[in-house]
């Protein structure tokens, strides 16, 4: 399958199958961008996450991007300067010298957690003292991570290696089954 960009044909065969790589992009640009990239014939992903909002009369549900100003793209190492037509896009992410690569496996973590109707944080901070846990139930079923509990609130921290963050997901257990693992 080939895609037309401006006179460049994209060689959609030749896209690597295997990664994702993440582009840097202005601040909430994200879905235009999104948008654009994909009506150009790119594959690319933008995690949303649903929040609840207060506005001065109304509470209204919006979706908002997990990682602000992170966009995931799947295309060819040859072919990656192509993304740049797209006005808003600022650089490829590094880890280090290398460019920031996700996995199909990790990408499908992550539109797991997009299916999570509660409130999803991403930080930079290591991970503190915790127990080992996964989700055995509901949308988020299979998800390892480490929870970590404080006198206000409960959390999971979900490792997401290759961007070197974790994702935090507030627990109740009323609402959310876990089981420890080793």
């Amino acid at each position: 399958m080939h895609a037309c960009l401006n006179n460049v044909v994209l060689n959609r065969d030749s896209v690597d199958q295997d990664n994702w790589y993440v582009l840097y992009t202005r601040p909430n640009f994200e879905k235009r961008i999104n948008k654009e990239l994909n009506e150009l014939g790119f594959y690319s992903y933008l995690p949303l996450q649903k929040e609840l909002r207060q506005w001065n009369d109304r509470k209204v549900w919006i979706e908002s991007p997990l990682f602000k100003s992170y966009l995931f793209i799947k295309i060819s190492l040859r072919e990656k300067d192509l993304a740049f037509k797209v006005d808003g896009i600022l650089r490829y992410v590094r880890i280090g010298s290398e460019l920031a690569r996700l996995s199909e496996q990790e990408i499908n973590r992550i539109k797991q957690l997009c299916m999570y109707e509660g409130n999803i944080i991403i930080d930079y901070e290591k991970v503190g003292i915790g127990k080992k846990v996964e989700f055995s139930e509901g949308v988020l079923k299979g998800l390892k991570g480490i929870l970590v509990e404080t006198n206000d609130n409960r959390k999971v921290k979900i490792n997401i290696g290759s961007l070197n963050c974790f994702a935090n997901v507030i627990v109740d257990f009323d609402l959310i089954s876990l089981k420890y693992i080793s």
